[in-house]
């Protein structure tokens, strides 16, 4: 249990959130019969808050994530030090590498041809900086992921 009041607050509002979007994804389960898996995921299987510095974001995906999860960070660094204890961490740059090698990425898993629970994106907007890197994530992940869980913070 979280020492902090409002960061165990906050675990509590994200895994509110988290399981929501679960009860959404079971109500919308025939859109997937018409929609692509990357554009289904996004649109149904993806829960983003964004709140300020030092929140417990990182805390929270250490806390959650299992070894059945993938998390993604910005840096080497954070993959190092933050997410020292988490089974798979990629880094922002992991993942542009990941995209760029597959061309049009469709149908290819991401890394290690692995399907996860979920992806925790921790600082969405430090991953997904270039212009349709968000949408390539998805078209990478769309048919092996079953969440994707972005905590950021926001940006102006």
């Amino acid at each position: 249990m979280e020492t902090d009041p409002n960061i165990q607050k906050f675990i509590e509002i994200i895994d509110s959130a988290v399981a929501l979007n679960i009860v959404n994804q079971y109500k919308n389960e025939d859109s997937k019969m018409y929609m692509a898996a990357a554009h289904w995921l996004a649109e149904f299987g993806t829960v983003e808050i964004n709140m300020g510095r030092a929140t417990g974001k990182s805390r929270y995906i250490n806390k959650r994530a299992t070894s059945c999860d993938l998390v993604i960070c910005s840096t080497e660094e954070e993959k190092r030090h933050v997410f020292k204890n988490v089974t798979h961490v990629s880094t922002a740059r992991e993942v542009r590498d990941t995209i760029e090698m597959t061309g049009r990425y469709r149908g290819r898993k991401f890394p290690d041809n692995t399907s996860w629970n979920k992806i925790y994106v921790d600082e969405p907007q430090m991953i997904f900086r270039e212009r349709h890197a968000r949408a390539e994530f998805f078209d990478l992940v769309g048919n092996y992921c079953n969440q994707v869980i972005m905590l950021g913070t926001p940006t102006r």
